[in-house]
Formats: structure tokens, sequence, C-alpha cells
């Protein structure tokens, strides 16, 4: 009995290290930007409205379609980047007459369902490689460079040796001999969280 709860507190202390890492839970949103510009994960579905006053609270009007009911309630974005919402027509908004050359108005929406893509950025005096993990002397700074190509990396996250997830802010200094594991990922602005990535090293 003893000895099977020695191997059952082993078994859990093993898994707890490779798994112990919680990532973020991120939930797909609507985002919208210092200049306006509105991005949403290409995850959520779109409903139209339409009211005749720019107040926040005013009556507004959902859009039905009834040539393309089976794909417009909801809708969803398919192109990754920008999509349009538009008119064939542009109305003098003082004269209420119809321009012309006829003109489209247009409204665009930039639709994310990709990921930010992060890498890690390791700097020290590289004493050897082996079996494909670089060993550094004396220590060792980490940063975190992440780009996103629509909505932007929104924030970063790491762990050490399966370590809890925390936010990355600025380059890392690690001086402790001994290996290591770095775990890390980031979170763009409209929800879509990256694969954890890993990079092994070690200090000697």
């Amino acid at each position: 009995m003893k000895k099977s709860a020695t191997i059952f507190l082993i078994v859990t202390a093993f898994l707890s290290i490779g798994y112990g890492q919680e990532p973020t839970r991120e939930n797909p949103v609507v985002y919208v930007n210092d200049a306006g510009r509105i991005y949403i994960n290409k995850q959520l579905p779109v409903y139209l409205w339409i009211s005749t006053s720019p107040e926040e609270n005013a009556p507004a009007y959902r859009l039905t379609s009834d040539s393309s009911k089976n794909y417009s309630n909801p809708m969803y974005f398919d192109t990754e980047g920008r999509n349009t919402v538009r008119s064939p027509w542009c109305v003098d908004t003082v004269t209420k007459q119809m321009i012309y050359p006829a003109a489209d108005i247009i409204f665009d929406v930039y639709a994310d369902g990709k990921p930010p893509v992060t890498r890690a950025k390791l700097t020290g005096k590289i004493k050897f490689t082996r079996d494909k993990t670089v060993v550094y002397r004396d220590k060792v700074t980490i940063a975190l460079l992440a780009a996103d190509a629509v909505s932007g990396t929104s924030s970063s996250y790491y762990s050490l040796n399966g370590g809890s997830f925390e936010k990355y802010s600025d380059p890392l200094t690690i001086e402790d001999k001994g290996n290591y594991v770095l775990s890390y990922y980031s979170v763009d602005f409209v929800g879509n969280r990256e694969a954890i990535r890993e990079i092994k090293f070690a200090l000697e």
C-alpha cells in the first residue's frame, strides 16, 4: 500500500512538472484602435444594424437579407484583413441628390483569424552546444519579439521550467546555473492565442 502511494505521488509530481503550465484563456472579441479602425475575430458572427441617429442609445433595427438569408443572419467575414460593407450609390448629404459619376460608400472592417508569431531572442556568451541545447556562460538575456499581421499583438507570456505563465514586459536576465526550458506565446487584440513555443538552453 505504501509502495503504491509512493508511485502515485511520483507520477503526480511528474505530471505537475509537464502540465503545470496554464496559458491564459482568451475569448474572441471586437477591438477598436485609437484611430477608430474596427477589428473582429473571424470566429465571431456578424449582425448589421441601421439607425437614423448617431447617438449611442438611439433606436436601431437589424438588417436582414431575403436574397441571402442562409448566409447573413448571422454573416461571417471570410477574408483575412480588410473586408467591406458597401452601398453602390453616394448621395450628397446636403442636397440629398445622387452624386455622379456614381461611387460606392464603403465601410471597412478588419477580420483577424490568425494568432501572432513570437520569436525568443537569447543573448549571452555561448560556451558550446550540447544535444541541440545552447550552453551559455555568465548570464543570458531573453527578449520576446512578437508580430501580428492584422490587429496587432496585445501581450506576450512566458514560463520557465514549467512554472506559471507570467506576462512579459521587459527582457529577462538569467544568472543561476542550470538547465532551462523557456515556454512562451502571444495573444492579439481580438483574442487569437498562439500555440505555446519552447526553447531549451543551459547556463554553466
